[in-house]
């Protein structure tokens, strides 16, 4: 496996870790955890969101899953005193757990994924969500795909919102869009 280039991995830790940790911390704190949940993070990249993910889950389990090995090592690494933290290497598009998990967080991370997979994805994420199970989500709007792109990728995957969606403008990410959907009966 080859190694990340070290200056990829400094801009991660100083803007992912160190100054955007707030941020990273205020949402997963307005996610509503009660913290005996099974939560999957689609995406956790080297962890920044993870950490506090698994900070909110003292009797819950946390999953974190991503294409890369190698950033996964850095968040095995990052949150290795979490023992209720299990790292997967898997693409969401092509893995599921089928009703295994109460909410699912996908932070940053559909716009990355290639058109063609990204309606895949989300069928896999709504089958991996429990009965009443939540989807929470944050893109950003100012690159990736248009916002009706992705509602329209949520109402295919018959996602519906729980809460309303909104808008907000954040340090160093941008304009992001977020919100909380369930699974249409």
């Amino acid at each position: 496996m080859r190694s990340l280039p070290r200056l990829e991995i400094l801009t991660e830790e100083l803007l992912g870790n160190r100054l955007g940790a707030g941020v990273y911390q205020r949402w997963v704190q307005e996610l509503g955890l009660t913290g005996t949940e099974r939560v999957l993070e689609v995406g956790c990249g080297a962890g920044a969101c993870a950490r506090h993910i698994a900070e909110a889950l003292p009797a819950g389990s946390l999953t974190c899953l991503d294409v890369d090995a190698r950033w996964l090592a850095i968040a095995h690494k990052r949150l290795a005193r979490y023992e209720q933290t299990e790292f997967t290497v898997g693409d969401i598009a092509t893995w599921k757990r089928a009703g295994a998990f109460d909410a699912i967080v996908v932070h940053f991370v559909l716009h990355d994924i290639p058109a063609d997979k990204r309606a895949a994805s989300l069928g896999n994420i709504a089958a991996s969500l429990k009965p009443g199970g939540r989807l929470l989500l944050r893109e950003p709007t100012s690159h990736g795909m248009a916002i009706e792109e992705l509602l329209g990728l949520l109402d295919g995957a018959r996602f519906s919102p729980r809460k309303p969606a909104a808008y907000d403008r954040l340090p160093l990410m941008g304009e992001t869009f977020f919100g909380e959907w369930v699974l249409s009966p």
